[in-house]
C-alpha cells in the first residue's frame, strides 16, 4: 500500500499539469552527470571509496503556479556506481559494481528574473520517489603494485531496500533563447534517508590475514545538469 501512495501522488500532478496544459506549462529533458557518494568502514583501513562519476537521463512536465512558482513532475534513470581502491604502499587496484534506478520527482521551483526576462535564477526543492534493481551480484578481483599483492572478494547485500526516498535541494540557472525555448544548467544534491545498498568485502594482503570491510550507500549524490525546456503555447494563442 505504502508503494502505491507515491504513485498516486505522481498521477494526480501528472493529471492536473495535463489539464492546466498549453497554459504556463514546460516541458524538457535532463542530462546529468553524478558523483555518488558512500561510507567506507575497513577492519584493515586499507581500503576507501573510490569516485566514479555516473550519467543520468531525465524527462519533465511542469506547471507555472502564479508568476514565479514552477511545480513539476516526471520520470527520470539514475546509474549508481561505486568502487574501492587500496591506499596501502606506492599504488592500489580497483574496480567497480553499479546498479540502475528510476527516480520519478514531485519538485517545486521559485523563478527569479536576473536580467530582463532572459536568464532566471531558480532554486528547486524537491522529493524523488526511486526503485533500483538488483543487478548487482558478486565479484573477486587481485593485483599487485611494487612489492605488494592484493586480493578481494566482494558480495551485494541482498537484504537491502529496492524502493527509497531522496531529497533534492538544487540551484539552475536558465537562459530564455526564444519566447517558447530555454536552456538551463542545474547543480542539486540529493540526500536519502535509509541504507540503499551495501557491498561486503574479504580482502587480503601479501596472503596476510583476511580482513573485512564494507561500503554503503543512502542513495546520496551530488548531480550537475544541461536541460532544454520548451514552453508549450497558451490555449487560444494567449
Amino acid at each position: 500500500m505504502s508503494q502505491k501512495i507515491p504513485l498516486l501522488l505522481v498521477s494526480l500532478l501528472t493529471t492536473y499539469l495535463t489539464v492546466q496544459g498549453q497554459r504556463n506549462t514546460v516541458v524538457g529533458v535532463l542530462g546529468t552527470v553524478n558523483n555518488d557518494i558512500y561510507h567506507f568502514v575497513d577492519q584493515g583501513n586499507a581500503l576507501t571509496a573510490k569516485n566514479l562519476p555516473s550519467g543520468g537521463l531525465g524527462f519533465f512536465i511542469a506547471h507555472e503556479i502564479g508568476k514565479n512558482i514552477l511545480a513539476e513532475t516526471g520520470i527520470m534513470t539514475k546509474l549508481y556506481k561505486q568502487g574501492y581502491l587500496f591506499n596501502t604502499g606506492s599504488g592500489y587496484t580497483s574496480s567497480n559494481r553499479s546498479f540502475r534506478a528510476l527516480q520519478i520527482p514531485v519538485a517545486v521551483s521559485a523563478k527569479i528574473n536576473v536580467l530582463e526576462n532572459l536568464i532566471f535564477l531558480e532554486p528547486r526543492f524537491g522529493l524523488h520517489f526511486g526503485l533500483r534493481d538488483q543487478r548487482m551480484g558478486r565479484g573477486h578481483g587481485s593485483g599487485s603494485s611494487g612489492e605488494e599483492s592484493y586480493t578481494i572478494e566482494f558480495e551485494q547485500d541482498q537484504s537491502i531496500v529496492r524502493h527509497y526516498l531522496l531529497m533534492e535541494t538544487g540551484m539552475e540557472l536558465a537562459f530564455h533563447l526564444y519566447k517558447e525555448l530555454s536552456i538551463s544548467t542545474r547543480l542539486s544534491y540529493f540526500n536519502g534517508f535509509k541504507p540503499l545498498s551495501r557491498i561486503n568485502y574479504q580482502y587480503t594482503i601479501n596472503n596476510g590475514t583476511t580482513q573485512s570491510a564494507f561500503n554503503e550507500s543512502q542513495g546520496d549524490y551530488w548531480s550537475m545538469g544541461l536541460g532544454v525546456k520548451y514552453w508549450l503555447p497558451k490555449k487560444g494563442g494567449e
